[in-house]
């Protein structure tokens, strides 16, 4: 299946711009999980470089990340409690594409996350870390 992979990051960057090397190398297992699963992963973090604004402009990112997002089967959105402006970016451009969508929440639930999945016809699946997120996703897919 191939997978579009929302996942939160400007919470986990350095000033530099560049993702903390702790929160890279988690995506990269649940990147490298997945693909071991089968999966066709497409994630936008991994296409920066690892690096806020790192593949290129804005805006050729944003229309790479949407033409992914086009040629997906399903998209993963993964939520914390701080909300991603990037993530409801994707997820809200994912749900005007009428695109099958699967929202996890990572630990505590934000109020914005809940009511932007439930206004967009989505459940949120409560999960403890990445790593949670990992096995259930597994299972689910």
């Amino acid at each position: 299946m191939k997978l579009f992979l929302c996942v939160p990051f400007s919470g986990h960057v350095t000033e530099s711009g560049a993702v903390e090397e702790a929160y890279r190398q988690t995506i990269e297992r649940l990147l490298n999980n997945l693909r071991q699963h089968g999966h066709d992963v497409y994630c936008a973090l991994e296409y920066a470089d690892w690096t806020m604004g790192g593949a290129s402009t804005p805006e050729e990112e944003l229309s790479h990340d949407f033409a992914e997002i086009d040629r997906c089967d399903k998209v993963v959105v993964l939520v914390e409690e701080r909300v991603s402006a990037g993530v409801q970016l994707e997820n809200g451009y994912a749900f005007a594409k009428s695109k099958e969508v699967a929202v996890y929440q990572i630990g505590k639930p934000a109020w914005t996350n809940i009511a932007f999945a439930k206004l967009n016809g989505h459940e949120i699946v409560q999960v403890t870390d990445i790593d949670d997120f990992a096995r259930q996703a597994l299972i689910q897919n």
